[in-house]
């Protein structure tokens, strides 16, 4: 499996989409979910924890990956339901990418350092409405 396949799941699938220069100018590392035919896209980034390393999930919702870095009024907003796939489907890509032996940069293993296995999502990383 190359790092950037995409990974089909119950409702839809991801991937990883690699580093981009956003729309602030500076650089993200990017995937992207499809949910009912439509692509959309988020930032990730490696937290450390002493030697080893979680995935935090920053944002999703943009149209397109050159988005990433916009204001969260930008993003498109999810219903709590749709909230729950993309959340268990992005934290199956991630465990399932990390064991790739070519992971993208954000889960690259050093020579003492693994990713833990912990996937955050930081308050605020998806907009939702009322349903």
């Amino acid at each position: 499996m190359d790092m950037y396949d995409w990974v089909d799941f119950e409702g839809g699938r991801a991937r990883f989409s690699g580093g981009i220069r956003g729309w602030d100018e500076l650089g993200h590392e990017t995937f992207c979910a499809e949910l009912n035919g439509k692509s959309w896209y988020g930032e990730v980034v490696k937290n450390w924890e002493g030697d080893d390393f979680s995935s935090e999930i920053l944002s999703f919702g943009y149209k397109q990956s050159s988005d990433v870095g916009m204001p969260a009024s930008a993003r498109v907003a999810f219903s709590a339901f749709d909230m729950e796939k993309i959340k268990t489907m992005v934290t199956r890509l991630i465990h399932i990418v990390s064991q790739c032996d070519n992971p993208p940069f954000v889960l690259s293993r050093g020579k003492t350092s693994k990713f833990s296995g912990k996937v955050v999502f930081r308050d605020g990383w998806i907009n939702t409405h009322a349903n």
